[in-house]
């Protein structure tokens, strides 16, 4: 599964939840783990598949609010936010090879401009998601900021996000994800919340808000 069909993937999950919310009236405690490895019979050896993305190995310096603490999950794929050792929130880590994907062929359509093809990268995965949404829950209204340039790591890379919101103005979700390449492969780093979800990303939006600035500046020391 590519980058772009894992991430709208989540966040259609995420929107199943939010629809069932708010026919009710109106993105972290248990770890997440979006890649579970198979059961393991009694007595086996559990192990995580060893060729996943990993945060430990591109992981440089962190930064969190004052009590705050950043750390490599279980899962490979996850960075972990604690407070007070519990988890409030996370951020997935995606990779994937550019050649032969749809990110290869918009790198070709670029002719090589790295940063160009980022943008559309982004521009179709707002398209994707937008799409989604309106096949989901059509009262829902969908809004995204223009990539933005940033640093991730030594790489040039974006920063995107978008907010889906109740007809009311109350939020439903809102995502926030970097991606960067060398140009053998996409990195793409993403989390988020979802209202009514205990187990997204980050359940507090506020929380999330807060871990913001701190996460630009992890992705900008990340060793790619």
């Amino acid at each position: 599964m590519n980058i772009a069909t894992r991430l709208l993937s989540l966040s259609g999950s995420l929107l199943i939840i939010a629809s069932l919310t708010a026919c009710a009236d109106l993105q972290m405690r248990p770890q997440p783990a979006p890649l579970p490895p198979e059961p393991v019979p009694p007595g086996a050896m559990s192990s995580i598949p060893t060729d996943l993305p990993s945060w430990s190995a591109i992981l440089g310096s962190t930064s969190a609010p004052a009590g705050w603490q950043v750390s490599p999950c279980e899962n490979p794929t996850l960075l972990c936010v604690y407070v007070d050792g519990d988890i409030i929130g996370t951020v997935e880590l995606f990779t994937e090879t550019v050649a032969g994907s749809n990110f290869g062929a918009k790198m070709a359509e670029a002719g090589g401009d790295r940063d160009a093809a980022l943008r559309a990268w982004a521009t179709e995965f707002y398209t994707s998601i937008e799409q989604d949404r309106k096949l989901g829950a059509p009262t829902l209204q969908f809004s995204s900021q223009a990539p933005e340039a940033v640093p991730v790591g030594d790489l040039s890379g974006i920063r995107y996000s978008f907010t889906t919101n109740h007809a009311n103005g109350t939020l439903a979700d809102y995502s926030l994800g970097y991606a960067a390449t060398d140009g053998t492969t996409l990195y793409v780093i993403a989390t988020g919340m979802i209202a009514g979800d205990p187990t997204g990303s980050f359940s507090d939006y506020d929380a999330l808000q807060q871990f913001e600035p701190h996460l630009a500046e992890i992705v900008e020391e990340l060793t790619l």
